[in-house]
Order: C-alpha cells, then structure tokens, then sequence
C-alpha cells in the first residue's frame, strides 16, 4: 500500500498467481475511499512504494521497476 497526497495505491497480488491488480482510490475524505481505476500489475509485483510524485514496483526476481 502507498499514498500520494489524495490518492491511495493498493496492490492485490498473491505468490501463487502470476498477475495481480493494482486498486487506486481517491481519499479525499479517508473514511469513504472512493475507486477511481483497477489495473494490472506485472509480473511478480509484490511491493510497492510513492516517492518523488513517482510509484515505484518491485519483485522478487527483478527488483526496482
């Protein structure tokens, strides 16, 4: 999970399938996030991280995309 100022990134991704979803939500007022895009992930993305108005993904085999 990652935040970026009012937008919330939320991976759903699993080991034991290839491809996983990234969910991003608006969180304007925090306590109703509200959806505003679903898209796939790459293969093997497992973590993810905001820094520098920048979404960084990594993966157990080829790190830091």
């Amino acid at each position: 999970m990652a935040i970026a100022d009012i937008v919330l990134f939320v991976p759903d991704t699993s080991f034991v399938t290839r491809k996983g979803q990234l969910h991003v939500y608006g969180i304007t007022h925090p306590s109703q996030p509200r959806p505003v895009a679903d898209m796939d992930l790459p293969l093997y993305v497992k973590f993810l991280t905001y820094l520098d108005k920048r979404l960084y993904l990594s993966d157990f085999q080829r790190g830091i995309s």
